[in-house]
Protein backbone atom coordinates (compact mmCIF):
# COMPACT_ATOMS: atom_id res chain seq x y z
CA UNK A 1 0.00 0.00 0.00
CA UNK A 2 1.49 3.57 -0.71
CA UNK A 3 1.84 5.74 2.01
CA UNK A 4 2.36 9.15 2.40
CA UNK A 5 5.10 11.73 3.89
CA UNK A 6 3.75 11.07 7.02
CA UNK A 7 3.04 7.25 7.00
CA UNK A 8 -0.67 7.58 6.02
CA UNK A 9 -1.74 5.37 2.94
CA UNK A 10 -2.84 7.25 0.23
CA UNK A 11 -6.52 7.77 -0.94
CA UNK A 12 -6.15 5.12 -3.63
CA UNK A 13 -5.09 2.92 -0.98
CA UNK A 14 -7.56 3.64 1.01
CA UNK A 15 -10.06 2.18 -0.73
CA UNK A 16 -8.29 -0.14 -2.15
CA UNK A 17 -8.83 -1.97 1.45
CA UNK A 18 -11.91 -4.72 1.45
CA UNK A 19 -13.81 -6.53 3.97
CA UNK A 20 -14.15 -6.46 7.98
CA UNK A 21 -11.69 -6.50 10.13
CA UNK A 22 -10.84 -8.45 12.59
CA UNK A 23 -10.00 -7.36 16.23
CA UNK A 24 -6.30 -7.94 15.64
CA UNK A 25 -6.16 -6.30 12.54
CA UNK A 26 -8.27 -3.19 13.80
CA UNK A 27 -6.08 -2.65 16.64
CA UNK A 28 -3.16 -3.05 14.16
CA UNK A 29 -4.86 -0.13 11.88
CA UNK A 30 -5.44 2.38 14.66
CA UNK A 31 -2.30 1.86 16.32
CA UNK A 32 -0.42 2.59 12.58
CA UNK A 33 -2.88 5.37 12.70
CA UNK A 34 -1.89 6.80 15.92
CA UNK A 35 1.68 6.58 14.42
CA UNK A 36 1.17 8.49 11.78
CA UNK A 37 -0.68 11.04 13.28
CA UNK A 38 2.32 11.60 15.96
CA UNK A 39 4.53 12.37 13.31
CA UNK A 40 1.81 15.02 11.79
CA UNK A 41 2.85 19.05 11.76
CA UNK A 42 1.03 20.00 15.18
CA UNK A 43 -0.80 22.54 12.96
CA UNK A 44 -1.88 19.80 11.19
CA UNK A 45 -3.24 17.88 13.63
CA UNK A 46 -6.81 18.89 12.78
CA UNK A 47 -10.17 16.84 13.69
CA UNK A 48 -10.86 16.26 9.89
CA UNK A 49 -7.20 14.96 9.46
CA UNK A 50 -7.31 12.82 12.38
CA UNK A 51 -10.78 11.21 10.90
CA UNK A 52 -9.08 10.87 7.52
CA UNK A 53 -6.23 9.51 9.21
CA UNK A 54 -7.95 6.91 10.66
CA UNK A 55 -10.23 5.91 8.20
CA UNK A 56 -7.09 5.62 5.15
CA UNK A 57 -5.04 3.64 8.13
CA UNK A 58 -8.14 1.18 8.37
CA UNK A 59 -9.21 2.15 11.56
CA UNK A 60 -12.79 1.93 10.35
CA UNK A 61 -13.91 -1.30 7.96
CA UNK A 62 -13.95 -0.52 4.43
CA UNK A 63 -17.66 0.73 4.08
CA UNK A 64 -16.29 4.19 6.00
CA UNK A 65 -13.71 5.36 4.04
CA UNK A 66 -15.80 4.61 0.61
CA UNK A 67 -19.53 6.62 -0.28
CA UNK A 68 -22.19 4.10 -0.20
CA UNK A 69 -25.52 3.67 -2.95
CA UNK A 70 -28.51 4.26 -0.79
CA UNK A 71 -29.42 0.71 -0.86
CA UNK A 72 -25.71 -0.19 0.17
CA UNK A 73 -26.13 2.41 3.29
CA UNK A 74 -29.45 0.96 4.12
CA UNK A 75 -28.09 -2.65 4.70
CA UNK A 76 -25.15 -1.41 6.52
CA UNK A 77 -27.34 1.19 8.36
CA UNK A 78 -26.30 -0.17 11.89
CA UNK A 79 -22.61 1.11 11.59
CA UNK A 80 -23.43 4.56 10.73
CA UNK A 81 -21.56 6.89 13.10
CA UNK A 82 -25.03 7.24 15.56
CA UNK A 83 -25.11 10.88 17.18
CA UNK A 84 -27.64 11.96 19.88
CA UNK A 85 -27.77 15.79 21.11
CA UNK A 86 -29.22 17.39 23.97
CA UNK A 87 -30.49 19.98 23.16
CA UNK A 88 -31.56 22.37 19.98
CA UNK A 89 -30.33 25.58 21.25
CA UNK A 90 -27.59 27.42 19.61
CA UNK A 91 -24.70 24.93 21.74
CA UNK A 92 -26.93 21.81 20.38
CA UNK A 93 -26.93 23.21 16.60
CA UNK A 94 -23.49 24.42 16.39
CA UNK A 95 -22.45 20.70 17.57
CA UNK A 96 -24.66 19.57 14.77
CA UNK A 97 -23.04 21.85 11.95
CA UNK A 98 -19.73 20.92 12.88
CA UNK A 99 -20.47 17.60 13.08
CA UNK A 100 -21.63 17.29 9.73
CA UNK A 101 -18.89 19.39 8.25
CA UNK A 102 -16.39 16.75 9.41
CA UNK A 103 -18.04 13.14 8.94
CA UNK A 104 -19.94 12.53 5.50
CA UNK A 105 -23.42 12.25 5.63
CA UNK A 106 -23.34 8.67 4.52
CA UNK A 107 -21.24 7.55 7.65
CA UNK A 108 -23.26 9.87 10.07
CA UNK A 109 -26.94 10.28 11.46
CA UNK A 110 -27.48 12.82 14.32
CA UNK A 111 -30.93 13.09 16.81
CA UNK A 112 -31.28 16.48 18.09
CA UNK A 113 -33.45 16.26 21.34
CA UNK A 114 -35.39 19.17 22.58
CA UNK A 115 -38.14 19.25 25.65
CA UNK A 116 -40.17 22.03 24.11
CA UNK A 117 -42.00 21.52 20.49
CA UNK A 118 -39.89 24.12 19.28
CA UNK A 119 -35.99 24.63 18.25
CA UNK A 120 -33.13 27.24 18.87
CA UNK A 121 -33.51 27.36 22.57
CA UNK A 122 -32.01 30.30 23.73
CA UNK A 123 -32.78 32.32 20.36
CA UNK A 124 -36.38 31.84 20.56
CA UNK A 125 -36.65 32.15 24.69
CA UNK A 126 -33.58 33.92 25.58
CA UNK A 127 -32.38 37.10 22.94
CA UNK A 128 -34.64 39.81 23.89
CA UNK A 129 -37.85 40.44 21.15
CA UNK A 130 -36.34 43.51 20.17
CA UNK A 131 -33.29 42.40 18.92
CA UNK A 132 -34.75 40.63 15.60
CA UNK A 133 -31.06 40.79 14.75
CA UNK A 134 -29.59 38.80 16.29
CA UNK A 135 -32.15 36.05 15.93
CA UNK A 136 -31.41 35.95 12.40
CA UNK A 137 -28.75 33.38 13.12
CA UNK A 138 -31.52 30.73 13.15
CA UNK A 139 -31.51 30.54 9.67
CA UNK A 140 -28.03 29.25 9.57
CA UNK A 141 -29.70 26.57 12.18
CA UNK A 142 -32.60 26.08 10.55
CA UNK A 143 -30.22 24.35 7.77
CA UNK A 144 -28.29 22.00 10.01
CA UNK A 145 -31.50 20.48 11.55
CA UNK A 146 -32.78 20.02 8.26
CA UNK A 147 -30.40 18.20 6.98
CA UNK A 148 -31.23 14.35 5.75
CA UNK A 149 -29.23 13.21 8.05
CA UNK A 150 -30.28 14.90 10.89
CA UNK A 151 -33.86 14.61 13.20
CA UNK A 152 -35.29 16.77 15.34
CA UNK A 153 -37.18 15.27 18.61
CA UNK A 154 -39.01 18.54 20.15
CA UNK A 155 -41.32 17.45 22.66
CA UNK A 156 -38.63 15.02 24.38
CA UNK A 157 -37.30 15.39 27.73
CA UNK A 158 -34.45 13.70 28.66
CA UNK A 159 -34.42 12.26 32.29
CA UNK A 160 -38.33 12.05 31.72
CA UNK A 161 -39.51 10.56 28.30
CA UNK A 162 -36.07 8.44 27.77
CA UNK A 163 -32.83 8.60 30.21
CA UNK A 164 -28.92 9.53 29.79
CA UNK A 165 -28.22 6.15 30.29
CA UNK A 166 -30.86 4.66 27.69
CA UNK A 167 -29.21 7.27 25.42
CA UNK A 168 -25.63 5.93 25.49
CA UNK A 169 -26.76 2.29 24.78
CA UNK A 170 -28.57 3.59 21.60
CA UNK A 171 -25.97 6.02 20.43
CA UNK A 172 -22.13 5.83 19.80
CA UNK A 173 -22.18 8.90 21.05
CA UNK A 174 -24.44 11.65 23.20
CA UNK A 175 -23.54 15.53 23.44
CA UNK A 176 -25.40 17.13 26.46
CA UNK A 177 -25.91 21.10 25.32
CA UNK A 178 -29.27 21.67 27.21
CA UNK A 179 -27.71 24.63 28.72
CA UNK A 180 -28.04 26.09 32.26
CA UNK A 181 -31.23 25.43 33.59
CA UNK A 182 -31.32 27.30 36.73
CA UNK A 183 -30.44 30.26 38.49
CA UNK A 184 -28.20 31.57 40.98
CA UNK A 185 -29.57 32.54 44.17
CA UNK A 186 -28.27 35.90 45.99
CA UNK A 187 -29.82 34.24 49.63
CA UNK A 188 -31.22 37.54 50.58
CA UNK A 189 -33.46 37.31 53.77
CA UNK A 190 -37.34 37.90 51.89
CA UNK A 191 -36.04 35.88 48.54
CA UNK A 192 -39.29 34.55 48.47
CA UNK A 193 -41.43 37.15 48.92
CA UNK A 194 -44.05 37.65 45.66
CA UNK A 195 -42.04 39.49 43.32
CA UNK A 196 -38.73 38.92 43.45
CA UNK A 197 -38.10 36.94 40.65
CA UNK A 198 -35.27 35.70 38.93
CA UNK A 199 -34.21 37.28 35.25
CA UNK A 200 -34.21 34.14 33.86
CA UNK A 201 -38.20 33.60 34.09
CA UNK A 202 -38.65 37.09 33.50
CA UNK A 203 -36.86 36.97 30.34
CA UNK A 204 -39.12 33.71 29.62
CA UNK A 205 -42.37 35.10 30.57
CA UNK A 206 -42.16 38.15 28.00
CA UNK A 207 -40.43 35.56 25.07
CA UNK A 208 -43.72 33.40 25.56
CA UNK A 209 -42.14 29.89 26.82
CA UNK A 210 -44.86 27.85 27.11
CA UNK A 211 -43.42 26.81 31.17
CA UNK A 212 -43.45 30.60 32.14
CA UNK A 213 -46.52 31.70 30.83
CA UNK A 214 -48.40 31.59 33.99
CA UNK A 215 -45.76 33.27 35.54
CA UNK A 216 -47.43 35.94 38.34
CA UNK A 217 -45.07 39.16 37.57
CA UNK A 218 -46.59 42.28 39.60
CA UNK A 219 -46.34 44.49 36.92
CA UNK A 220 -49.91 46.81 37.03
CA UNK A 221 -50.52 50.57 37.60
CA UNK A 222 -49.08 50.81 41.22
CA UNK A 223 -45.76 49.12 39.78
CA UNK A 224 -43.53 52.61 39.58
CA UNK A 225 -40.07 51.30 40.64
CA UNK A 226 -38.16 48.05 39.93
CA UNK A 227 -34.95 46.96 41.13
CA UNK A 228 -32.89 44.80 38.53
CA UNK A 229 -29.98 43.41 40.45
CA UNK A 230 -27.10 42.85 38.33
CA UNK A 231 -24.84 44.34 35.83
CA UNK A 232 -24.72 42.13 32.77
CA UNK A 233 -26.59 42.12 29.56
CA UNK A 234 -29.51 40.04 30.84
CA UNK A 235 -29.79 42.91 33.42
CA UNK A 236 -29.88 45.68 30.64
CA UNK A 237 -32.19 42.99 28.25
CA UNK A 238 -35.03 43.20 30.75
CA UNK A 239 -34.33 46.97 32.04
CA UNK A 240 -34.73 47.71 28.58
CA UNK A 241 -37.91 45.79 27.84
CA UNK A 242 -39.67 48.07 30.82
CA UNK A 243 -38.85 50.86 29.80
CA UNK A 244 -39.81 50.66 26.22
CA UNK A 245 -43.34 51.81 25.16
CA UNK A 246 -45.52 49.42 24.46
CA UNK A 247 -45.57 51.40 20.51
CA UNK A 248 -41.95 50.26 20.36
CA UNK A 249 -42.37 46.47 21.75
CA UNK A 250 -45.30 46.21 19.63
CA UNK A 251 -42.92 45.73 16.29
CA UNK A 252 -41.22 43.07 18.16
CA UNK A 253 -41.99 39.14 18.62
CA UNK A 254 -42.75 40.01 22.45
CA UNK A 255 -45.35 37.17 23.65
CA UNK A 256 -48.84 38.63 23.67
CA UNK A 257 -49.50 38.02 27.30
CA UNK A 258 -46.53 40.17 28.11
CA UNK A 259 -47.42 43.25 25.72
CA UNK A 260 -50.61 43.57 27.34
CA UNK A 261 -49.17 43.70 31.14
CA UNK A 262 -46.23 46.12 30.08
CA UNK A 263 -48.45 48.25 28.50
CA UNK A 264 -51.29 48.55 31.33
CA UNK A 265 -47.96 48.95 33.96
CA UNK A 266 -46.95 52.81 35.22
CA UNK A 267 -43.12 51.41 35.68
CA UNK A 268 -41.21 55.29 35.90
CA UNK A 269 -38.24 54.01 37.45
CA UNK A 270 -35.82 51.48 36.97
CA UNK A 271 -32.64 50.81 39.13
CA UNK A 272 -29.87 48.79 37.83
CA UNK A 273 -27.51 47.76 40.67
CA UNK A 274 -24.37 46.11 40.66
CA UNK A 275 -22.00 44.60 43.28
CA UNK A 276 -19.00 45.97 41.84
CA UNK A 277 -17.99 49.15 40.57
CA UNK A 278 -18.45 50.52 37.02
CA UNK A 279 -15.20 48.90 35.58
CA UNK A 280 -15.95 45.34 36.58
CA UNK A 281 -19.41 45.65 34.99
CA UNK A 282 -20.22 42.67 32.67
CA UNK A 283 -22.05 44.23 30.34
CA UNK A 284 -21.08 44.90 26.62
CA UNK A 285 -20.87 48.50 24.39
CA UNK A 286 -23.34 47.54 22.20
CA UNK A 287 -26.09 46.93 24.77
CA UNK A 288 -25.15 49.59 26.74
CA UNK A 289 -24.97 51.98 24.22
CA UNK A 290 -28.45 51.08 22.92
CA UNK A 291 -29.89 51.45 26.44
CA UNK A 292 -28.08 54.67 27.78
CA UNK A 293 -28.32 56.58 24.47
CA UNK A 294 -31.10 55.19 22.16
CA UNK A 295 -33.87 55.54 24.04
CA UNK A 296 -35.60 58.92 23.44
CA UNK A 297 -37.89 58.89 26.68
CA UNK A 298 -35.63 57.58 29.32
CA UNK A 299 -32.86 59.70 31.60
CA UNK A 300 -30.36 58.34 32.72
CA UNK A 301 -29.56 58.99 36.63
CA UNK A 302 -25.58 58.14 37.83
CA UNK A 303 -24.30 59.35 41.09
CA UNK A 304 -20.66 60.79 40.49
CA UNK A 305 -19.54 59.28 43.37
CA UNK A 306 -20.62 55.72 42.89
CA UNK A 307 -18.49 55.57 39.93
CA UNK A 308 -14.54 57.23 40.70
CA UNK A 309 -12.55 54.93 39.63
CA UNK A 310 -9.59 54.16 41.93
CA UNK A 311 -5.71 53.68 40.82
CA UNK A 312 -6.29 49.83 40.54
CA UNK A 313 -9.77 50.34 38.54
CA UNK A 314 -7.57 52.23 35.72
CA UNK A 315 -4.76 49.54 35.72
CA UNK A 316 -7.55 46.65 35.60
CA UNK A 317 -8.73 48.39 32.43
CA UNK A 318 -5.51 48.62 30.91
CA UNK A 319 -5.28 44.98 31.16
CA UNK A 320 -5.55 43.61 27.58
CA UNK A 321 -8.69 41.42 28.15
CA UNK A 322 -10.46 44.59 29.50
CA UNK A 323 -10.49 46.62 26.33
CA UNK A 324 -14.89 46.17 26.04
CA UNK A 325 -14.95 47.32 29.45
CA UNK A 326 -12.70 50.06 29.06
CA UNK A 327 -15.42 51.37 26.50
CA UNK A 328 -18.44 50.58 28.70
CA UNK A 329 -16.62 52.95 31.13
CA UNK A 330 -16.81 55.29 28.73
CA UNK A 331 -20.11 55.28 27.81
CA UNK A 332 -21.46 55.35 31.34
CA UNK A 333 -18.80 58.49 32.46
CA UNK A 334 -20.35 60.23 29.34
CA UNK A 335 -23.87 60.03 30.46
CA UNK A 336 -23.03 61.07 33.68
CA UNK A 337 -21.84 64.50 32.30
CA UNK A 338 -24.22 64.69 30.04
CA UNK A 339 -26.90 64.55 32.60
CA UNK A 340 -28.21 67.40 33.54
CA UNK A 341 -27.90 69.19 30.16
CA UNK A 342 -29.87 65.85 28.89
CA UNK A 343 -32.26 66.92 31.76
CA UNK A 344 -33.03 70.29 30.59
CA UNK A 345 -33.39 69.55 27.58
CA UNK A 346 -36.00 66.33 27.86
CA UNK A 347 -37.60 68.97 29.93
CA UNK A 348 -37.80 71.35 26.72
CA UNK A 349 -38.77 68.97 24.34
CA UNK A 350 -41.83 67.41 26.22
CA UNK A 351 -42.57 70.42 28.20
CA UNK A 352 -46.70 70.79 27.33
CA UNK A 353 -46.82 67.07 26.32
CA UNK A 354 -48.28 64.23 27.75
CA UNK A 355 -45.44 61.80 26.81
CA UNK A 356 -43.93 60.18 29.75
CA UNK A 357 -39.87 60.26 30.77
CA UNK A 358 -38.41 57.60 32.52
CA UNK A 359 -35.62 57.07 34.49
CA UNK A 360 -32.98 54.38 34.31
CA UNK A 361 -30.42 54.94 37.42
CA UNK A 362 -27.28 53.18 37.12
CA UNK A 363 -26.18 52.06 40.50
CA UNK A 364 -22.65 50.70 41.58
CA UNK A 365 -20.73 48.80 44.87
CA UNK A 366 -24.36 48.10 46.30
CA UNK A 367 -25.07 44.93 47.91
CA UNK A 368 -29.35 43.25 48.61
CA UNK A 369 -29.01 42.79 52.37
CA UNK A 370 -33.08 42.76 52.67
CA UNK A 371 -36.35 42.63 51.24
CA UNK A 372 -39.23 44.18 52.53
CA UNK A 373 -42.65 43.59 51.91
CA UNK A 374 -45.07 46.35 51.38
CA UNK A 375 -46.61 48.12 53.85
CA UNK A 376 -50.69 46.81 52.84
CA UNK A 377 -49.08 43.11 51.98
CA UNK A 378 -46.86 40.89 54.20
CA UNK A 379 -46.54 38.43 51.27
CA UNK A 380 -44.91 40.42 48.56
CA UNK A 381 -42.11 42.83 47.69
CA UNK A 382 -42.47 46.87 48.40
CA UNK A 383 -38.76 47.94 49.29
CA UNK A 384 -35.20 46.61 48.77
CA UNK A 385 -32.51 47.67 51.24
CA UNK A 386 -29.05 47.41 50.16
CA UNK A 387 -25.44 48.02 52.07
CA UNK A 388 -22.71 49.94 50.73
CA UNK A 389 -19.60 48.12 49.19
CA UNK A 390 -15.76 48.68 48.98
CA UNK A 391 -13.48 47.06 46.61
CA UNK A 392 -10.54 44.66 47.59
CA UNK A 393 -7.92 43.16 45.92
CA UNK A 394 -5.65 43.12 42.78
CA UNK A 395 -6.29 44.13 39.18
CA UNK A 396 -8.46 41.94 37.56
CA UNK A 397 -9.40 40.31 41.50
CA UNK A 398 -11.16 42.61 42.90
CA UNK A 399 -13.74 41.83 45.16
CA UNK A 400 -16.81 43.64 46.98
CA UNK A 401 -16.93 43.98 50.77
CA UNK A 402 -19.81 45.46 52.74
CA UNK A 403 -18.75 48.63 53.87
CA UNK A 404 -22.26 49.85 55.79
CA UNK A 405 -22.77 49.05 59.57
CA UNK A 406 -26.20 47.83 59.18
CA UNK A 407 -29.14 48.11 59.74
CA UNK A 408 -27.71 52.08 59.94
CA UNK A 409 -26.30 53.99 56.82
CA UNK A 410 -28.41 51.02 54.40
CA UNK A 411 -30.16 52.66 51.39
CA UNK A 412 -33.55 51.73 50.87
CA UNK A 413 -35.40 51.54 47.43
CA UNK A 414 -38.65 51.01 46.41
CA UNK A 415 -39.18 47.67 44.54
CA UNK A 416 -43.03 46.44 43.96
CA UNK A 417 -40.69 43.69 41.40
CA UNK A 418 -37.12 43.00 41.81
CA UNK A 419 -35.24 41.05 39.16
CA UNK A 420 -32.68 38.74 40.04
CA UNK A 421 -29.48 38.63 37.03
CA UNK A 422 -26.43 37.23 38.61
CA UNK A 423 -26.14 34.13 36.49
CA UNK A 424 -26.93 30.97 35.63
CA UNK A 425 -25.86 27.37 36.62
CA UNK A 426 -26.96 23.83 35.79
CA UNK A 427 -28.73 22.31 37.61
CA UNK A 428 -29.18 18.75 38.18
CA UNK A 429 -29.87 17.00 35.11
CA UNK A 430 -30.68 13.09 34.75
CA UNK A 431 -27.41 12.15 36.70
CA UNK A 432 -24.93 14.09 34.59
CA UNK A 433 -21.80 15.14 37.30
CA UNK A 434 -22.41 18.49 38.12
CA UNK A 435 -19.87 20.66 39.96
CA UNK A 436 -21.69 22.42 42.28
CA UNK A 437 -19.28 25.12 42.78
CA UNK A 438 -18.56 25.83 39.26
CA UNK A 439 -22.33 25.42 37.89
CA UNK A 440 -21.07 23.55 34.92
CA UNK A 441 -21.26 19.69 34.19
CA UNK A 442 -17.93 18.00 35.26
CA UNK A 443 -15.63 17.76 31.84
CA UNK A 444 -12.30 18.17 30.04
CA UNK A 445 -12.72 20.21 26.65
CA UNK A 446 -16.45 18.24 26.39
CA UNK A 447 -15.26 15.17 27.21
CA UNK A 448 -17.32 13.97 30.64
CA UNK A 449 -15.57 13.01 33.55
CA UNK A 450 -17.55 11.40 36.74
CA UNK A 451 -16.82 12.64 40.31
CA UNK A 452 -13.79 10.56 40.76
CA UNK A 453 -12.06 12.07 37.53
CA UNK A 454 -13.02 8.79 35.22
CA UNK A 455 -14.12 9.90 31.80
CA UNK A 456 -17.26 8.39 31.07
CA UNK A 457 -16.71 6.91 27.67
CA UNK A 458 -19.13 8.34 24.87
CA UNK A 459 -20.53 10.80 27.13
CA UNK A 460 -19.74 14.83 26.00
CA UNK A 461 -20.78 18.10 26.70
CA UNK A 462 -20.79 21.54 25.01
CA UNK A 463 -22.42 24.91 25.38
CA UNK A 464 -23.04 26.41 28.84
CA UNK A 465 -23.42 22.59 30.27
CA UNK A 466 -19.53 22.96 29.37
CA UNK A 467 -18.81 26.18 30.39
CA UNK A 468 -20.80 28.15 32.20
CA UNK A 469 -23.15 31.13 31.11
CA UNK A 470 -20.81 33.71 29.73
CA UNK A 471 -20.29 34.97 26.19
CA UNK A 472 -22.76 35.69 23.22
CA UNK A 473 -24.55 33.52 21.06
CA UNK A 474 -21.78 32.74 18.34
CA UNK A 475 -19.39 31.94 21.52
CA UNK A 476 -20.77 28.23 21.62
CA UNK A 477 -19.43 27.93 17.73
CA UNK A 478 -15.71 27.35 19.05
CA UNK A 479 -17.23 26.01 22.17
CA UNK A 480 -18.66 23.08 19.59
CA UNK A 481 -15.94 22.71 17.90
CA UNK A 482 -13.87 22.10 20.57
CA UNK A 483 -16.35 19.11 21.60
CA UNK A 484 -16.75 17.50 18.41
CA UNK A 485 -12.88 17.36 17.82
CA UNK A 486 -12.99 14.88 21.06
CA UNK A 487 -15.45 13.20 19.38
CA UNK A 488 -13.57 12.68 16.26
CA UNK A 489 -10.52 11.74 18.19
CA UNK A 490 -12.19 9.03 20.03
CA UNK A 491 -14.00 7.49 17.55
CA UNK A 492 -10.85 7.16 15.55
CA UNK A 493 -9.24 5.71 18.26
CA UNK A 494 -11.96 2.66 19.47
CA UNK A 495 -13.60 0.19 17.55
CA UNK A 496 -17.41 1.21 16.13
CA UNK A 497 -19.44 -0.71 17.44
CA UNK A 498 -22.84 -1.57 16.54
CA UNK A 499 -25.81 1.11 17.95
CA UNK A 500 -29.38 1.22 16.99
CA UNK A 501 -29.55 4.57 17.23
CA UNK A 502 -32.64 6.74 16.21
CA UNK A 503 -34.50 3.54 15.59
CA UNK A 504 -34.60 2.64 18.82
CA UNK A 505 -35.42 6.17 20.12
CA UNK A 506 -38.58 6.44 18.10
CA UNK A 507 -40.14 2.67 19.41
CA UNK A 508 -39.09 3.92 23.15
CA UNK A 509 -40.86 6.95 22.55
CA UNK A 510 -43.49 5.16 21.34
CA UNK A 511 -44.00 2.62 23.92
CA UNK A 512 -44.16 5.61 26.39
CA UNK A 513 -46.28 8.03 24.78
CA UNK A 514 -44.57 10.57 23.13
CA UNK A 515 -46.27 12.87 21.30
CA UNK A 516 -42.77 13.35 18.71
CA UNK A 517 -42.16 16.81 16.96
CA UNK A 518 -40.36 16.48 14.07
CA UNK A 519 -38.46 19.90 11.80
CA UNK A 520 -41.45 19.07 9.26
CA UNK A 521 -43.84 19.80 12.22
CA UNK A 522 -41.95 22.39 13.57
CA UNK A 523 -42.35 24.67 10.19
CA UNK A 524 -45.91 23.82 10.79
CA UNK A 525 -45.48 25.98 13.93
CA UNK A 526 -43.63 28.29 12.01
CA UNK A 527 -46.02 29.18 9.59
CA UNK A 528 -48.64 29.61 11.71
CA UNK A 529 -46.50 31.93 13.95
CA UNK A 530 -45.65 34.02 11.41
CA UNK A 531 -48.38 34.94 9.32
CA UNK A 532 -50.00 35.27 12.48
CA UNK A 533 -47.47 38.08 12.79
CA UNK A 534 -47.33 39.44 9.62
CA UNK A 535 -51.31 40.11 10.05
CA UNK A 536 -49.94 42.36 12.86
CA UNK A 537 -47.17 44.10 11.89
CA UNK A 538 -44.53 42.39 13.96
CA UNK A 539 -42.24 39.37 13.27
CA UNK A 540 -44.30 36.33 14.56
CA UNK A 541 -47.32 36.12 17.29
CA UNK A 542 -45.88 33.12 19.12
CA UNK A 543 -48.17 30.13 20.31
CA UNK A 544 -47.32 30.15 23.77
CA UNK A 545 -48.99 26.80 25.37
CA UNK A 546 -47.65 23.35 24.83
CA UNK A 547 -51.09 22.08 23.97
CA UNK A 548 -51.37 24.89 21.13
CA UNK A 549 -47.91 24.04 19.81
CA UNK A 550 -48.29 20.21 19.72
CA UNK A 551 -51.87 20.72 17.80
CA UNK A 552 -50.43 23.05 15.31
CA UNK A 553 -47.39 20.97 14.60
CA UNK A 554 -49.53 17.51 13.89
CA UNK A 555 -52.19 20.28 11.68
CA UNK A 556 -51.93 19.86 7.90
CA UNK A 557 -52.14 23.65 7.24
CA UNK A 558 -53.35 23.03 3.87
CA UNK A 559 -55.87 20.82 4.37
Amino acid sequence: MQRSMFGLPHARGCFALGGRRTGSEFAGAATAAAAALSRMPASWKSASLRWRAAVCAGAFPNWVSRPLSSEKASARDGHKFKVAVIGSGPAGCYAVAALTKQIPKTQLEVDVLDELPTPFGLVRYGIAPDHQEAKAVVNQFAQSLSQENVRFRGNVKVGVHVSVAELRSMYHAVIAAAGAQSERKIDVPGESLHGVLSARKFVAWYNGHPHFTKLHVPLDHRTTDVVVVGNGNVAIDVARILLKTPEELARSDIAQHAWEKLSQCSVKRVHLVGRRGLAQASWSAKELREIVQKLPNVRVKVNPDEIKLSDVDLEELEMEENRAKKRCTGIVQQAAAEQESAAAEEKRLFEGEQQTVKELHLRFLRTPVLFLPKDDDANSVGWTQFARNHLAGPPGKQRAHITTNMPAGCETIPSTLVLVSVGYKVGTFDGLPVDTASGVIHNVKGRVKNQTGEFLPGLYVTGWMKRGSSGIVGSNRWDAEETIRCVIEDLASAPLDYKAGGAALDSLLDIRGVRLVDFDSWRRIDTRESAAGAAMGKPRQKLTSLEELLHTASTDQHA
